[in-house]
């Protein structure tokens, strides 16, 4: 464990090739889930997920201009549902830990910061087999606003719905790489290069436009 973060600072970003035009773990259920932490008063995309060939979005966590975490999701023939926090997470010197969870049992929508439920819906589809990029530090894969202004660390994506107790147990740890259903995982730990590694069999490594690291990392251990 090297402890270091991604820095962005405003023109910063990860993409994610389209080799096969589907990034694997959205389809059905999944939790995309991170640790952030904002410097900035503005709207800003943590992480999009938008059809590869225009700015449709099937999922996408924002910073509201005034500080709630945004998310959306939008199934491969329903309309689009979001949920917005209540609190607000930006420019209070913190890191926070976000988890998104979308349950196909049932459609329901749950986020947590910092393992509690900050907002709740209820979506109307899944995403399917759609041709899927996803992006890190702005608004889409070919949209160059929203990028975000601050620090991530410790970024997983998992092709299950996490229960509240799991991301409590496992958020301030590091994983192994191989635990059931993971389907990407970033540590963001690289000493430098512009490959951001998926710690897990599948591969799904990120190009870095731009982008620092710091060691002041998130509260993450070993």
């Amino acid at each position: 464990n090297l402890g270091r973060s991604a820095e962005f600072e405003g023109e910063d970003y990860v993409f994610f090739p389209p080799d096969s035009l589907m990034f694997r773990g959205l389809e059905q259920s999944y939790t995309i889930e991170g640790w952030f932490r904002s410097r900035a008063m503005q709207q800003q995309t943590l992480f999009a997920a938008t059809d590869s060939a225009n700015t449709r979005v099937f999922a996408r966590i924002d910073l509201t201009d005034t500080g709630q975490l945004l998310w959306q999701h939008r199934g491969g023939t329903e309309g689009r549902v979001d949920i917005t926090t209540a609190d607000s997470y930006t420019d209070d010197g913190e890191w926070h830990h976000f988890a998104a969870v979308l349950a196909d049992s049932n459609m329901s929508m749950t986020l947590y910061v910092d393992g509690r439920i900050a907002a709740r819906g209820t979506a109307a589809d899944t995403i399917g087999t759609q041709r899927t990029q996803v992006v890190i530090g702005k608004k889409g894969a070919i949209q160059h606003e929203q990028y975000f202004q601050g620090f991530l660390d410790d970024w997983r994506v998992w092709s299950a719905p996490r229960t509240r107790a799991e991301i409590r147990r496992d958020m301030d740890r590091t994983l192994e790489g191989d635990e059931g259903d993971l389907a990407a995982y970033w540590k963001f730990d690289e000493v430098k290069g512009e490959t951001l590694f998926d710690l897990t069999a599948n591969d799904q490594d990120g190009i870095v436009c731009k982008i620092e690291r710091s060691d002041f990392n998130a509260p993450v251990f070993v």
